[in-house]
């Protein structure tokens, strides 16, 4: 089968478990789960049926954005192939599509797994741009989670942190929660 004919080849499909990418750049959790990946190794060789891995195909690579305990499942058991949901897109995609698995379904997120999604997102040039909802949306999250991770604009003159007010206004935020020195004041005899 040619590239081409792979291409344009999205939907359901069995792969190879040694085309997949299993790149820890979209991984969002902060770690795999042993136990949960011998659950589940378990659950197959006792023939149970999980849900198709969520992949992302750029022409070249296999990107798994869902399905990560599955994926390592599959490869411990000694099993070739896999279900996969293939979909087209790049890293970049399946990154985007990472962030917000498992919501309603797996293994259930900690909040670390929610944090590095944020991170995630934070750190990018392109989506910090967002709005902490828009973030918050696509991680699965509340958009306080967001604006707690989210850092402080430096501003241009001394690097102290600044925020903005609700109408518009940029204030100062470096000296909250200093106190000023307490001035000694002698006592008259």
């Amino acid at each position: 089968m040619s590239t081409v004919e792979v291409v344009k080849m999205t939907g359901l499909l069995e792969l190879s478990v040694n085309q997949l990418r299993f790149d820890t750049d979209v991984q969002c959790r902060a770690s795999i789960d042993s136990g949960t990946v011998t659950e589940y190794k378990e659950a197959l060789t006792a023939n149970v049926v999980f849900p198709p891995l969520v992949v992302f195909h750029d022409g070249t690579a296999y990107w798994v954005a869902d399905g990560f305990h599955r994926g390592s499942a599959y490869r411990e058991s000694g099993a070739t192939k896999c279900p996969c949901d293939v979909r087209q897109g790049t890293k970049r995609d399946a990154i985007l599509y990472a962030v917000g698995a498992n919501t309603g379904h797996g293994l259930r997120r900690r909040n670390e797994d929610k944090k590095r999604a944020v991170m995630t997102l934070l750190n990018d040039s392109e989506w910090r741009q967002w709005s902490d909802r828009e973030i918050a949306r696509r991680a699965g999250v509340g958009p306080d989670m967001v604006a707690s991770h989210r850092p402080a604009p430096l501003s241009e003159n001394d690097s102290q942190p600044e925020r903005k007010c609700a109408d518009g206004r940029t204030i100062n935020t470096s000296n909250i929660g200093k106190t000023k020195p307490v001035e000694k004041v002698e006592a008259k005899p």
